[in-house]
């Protein structure tokens, strides 16, 4: 998956999850748990290719990893957004799926991800891996969906309906859009 696509999926976890209590900065919080498995590019300024290839994609995009950072970005919110009325929970649920769900979105394309590591080296790529690392086709919905979800946000009077739309269809895009 290529990083705006992460961004744009994040914010809209982020607005499902928390959207009513924080607003736009929910967006923000999503798009930042989204992207922080690929902070491992930063290697790149350090490592060669063959080593950049094993980094990228490997412990930062690992169970191990995100069970690790769920709560600890859980904890920064808790303590940036104060006082407010959201449970702890709630911030780790959010942060989990946002975490999780970029590790294993990445497990959908035929590079594969370390899921195990430390543990294993070995890669995983699902059998029906079917999702392009980096697709214009594939990213364009989920940018305009991205749009869409920000002009949503700022309608706060109104039934929340579209609000409620903004989570549905990152779901139905995994299940359904795929490049031909």
């Amino acid at each position: 998956m290529d990083s705006l696509t992460h961004l744009v999926v994040g914010a809209c976890i982020g607005e499902v999850f928390l959207g009513r209590q924080l607003g736009r900065r929910a967006l923000l919080w999503g798009a930042f748990a989204q992207s922080a498995p690929d902070l491992d590019v930063v290697a790149a300024l350090w490592t060669d290719t063959a080593e950049n290839l094993l980094a990228h994609r490997g412990f930062t995009h690992s169970f191990l990893f995100a069970a690790v950072l769920t709560p600890l970005f859980a904890l920064a919110a808790d303590r940036w957004h104060r006082p407010h009325d959201i449970r702890f929970s709630r911030f780790c649920w959010f942060f989990g799926v946002a975490i999780f769900g970029h590790t294993l979105l990445d497990g959908l394309n035929s590079y594969g991800t370390g899921w195990f590591e430390p543990f294993s080296h070995a890669r995983v790529a699902l059998a029906y891996s079917s999702l392009p690392i980096l697709s214009s086709v594939w990213a364009l919905p989920w940018r305009c969906w991205c749009c869409y979800c920000c002009a949503a946000t700022a309608n706060t009077t109104g039934t929340g309906r579209g609000r409620d739309w903004c989570g549905a269809w990152p779901i139905w895009v995994i299940a359904h859009g795929t490049d031909p």
